[in-house]
């Protein structure tokens, strides 16, 4: 038993020593690097504040993934899809393997993009300055909404990342068989009604959070109006505020509908509500910027000055706020 468990975890270093060779290099690298130039202990606070924010990351991935393996696996057995041939540790050490490969990647991944990120969310001060659009302290666009932007796409991928899982699981374990057979030709695949059915749960709920997610993102995507440059000026003018402003809010509010749509639908196995809902959304996002182009373009530009003269007047009131002049 301690040759098994003495195996496998020669196994996950050797796995773990190939994903990350080149991470370790460039560590190797950085080390001399700023050891000459004299910056060595700017470097090990780089170092520190990601794994900070690498180990909860990692601690949370693999819960996630861990009972979520373990969620598909009492379901397949409880339908009755799967006969179990292999012995609770030999399954227990190589989901360990794999959930530890994973969690890993995506962790350090994430932290080593986004340290810098962490570390402002968690240092903000505020600038006791409102932007005039949404009214929130300026402090926010520069210090959090970069990091809450990079957990958003993060926990998107995720998202996607089980719902793969999901659709694997579905085909490996569900198939009566079988490939490859009677000189290289491919018999018929037949899947149990009990793995449809489970799938067609399983997607259902990973469809509606990534609708959901969806209309979390066009929040977030609102607030980034503030640098937009289509206006005269730097910053949210008068199409982003009357035209991009109220397609993200249409957005937000029938990606979420979508959401409980999508939900109902594949449980109650409707595909017409599902394909109506999505195509209304996509039809959303095709138009809107046609329409932000057409407005600027005919209603906009002929009538500049009038049209935009608030938010120039926006724009010089933060320059002088920003050089305090």
């Amino acid at each position: 038993m301690r040759g098994k468990g003495f195996i496998t975890t020669i196994i996950i270093v050797l796995v773990l020593a190939v994903v990350f060779l080149s991470s370790i290099a460039d560590f190797f690298v950085n080390l001399q690097w700023f050891k000459e130039v004299g910056y060595l202990k700017l470097y090990f606070f780089r170092l520190l504040n990601t794994a900070k924010f690498m180990v909860p990351l990692f601690i949370a991935f693999f819960i996630g993934l861990w009972f979520y393996y373990k969620y598909l696996s009492k379901k397949f057995t409880k339908l009755q899809i799967v006969n179990n041939h292999i012995s609770d540790k030999r399954e227990r050490r190589i989901l360990i393997v794999v959930d530890t490969v994973i969690s890993l990647i995506i962790s350090y991944n994430m932290a080593s993009n986004y340290w810098y990120r962490f570390l402002q969310f968690t240092n903000a001060v505020d600038f006791n300055i409102s932007d005039p659009l949404f009214n929130k302290d300026i402090s926010f666009y520069v210090f959090k909404l970069p990091f809450v932007q990079a957990i958003y796409d993060s926990l998107l991928v995720i998202l996607v990342l089980f719902g793969i899982i999901t659709v694997v699981a579905y085909f490996i374990v569900s198939g009566k068989n079988k490939f490859f057979k009677d000189g290289g030709g491919i018999k018929s695949f037949r899947f149990s009604d009990g793995a449809s059915k489970l799938l067609g749960r399983q997607l259902a709920i990973l469809a509606a959070m990534i609708l959901l997610f969806i209309s979390l993102g066009y929040i977030l995507k609102a607030y980034y109006l503030v640098y937009s440059e289509q206006g005269i000026v730097y910053g949210a003018s008068y199409t982003d505020v009357n035209v991009t402003l109220l397609f993200y809010r249409a957005i937000t509010i029938l990606a979420l509908a979508a959401a409980i749509i999508v939900l109902v639908s594949l449980l109650r196995q409707k595909i017409k509500p599902i394909v109506l809902s999505i195509a209304v959304i996509a039809l959303l996002i095709i138009i809107e910027p046609i329409t932000a182009s057409t407005v600027q373009r005919f209603v906009v530009k002929p009538n500049e000055y009038e049209l935009e003269k608030k938010y120039i007047e926006y724009n010089i009131q933060a320059t002088r706020e920003a050089f305090n002049i």
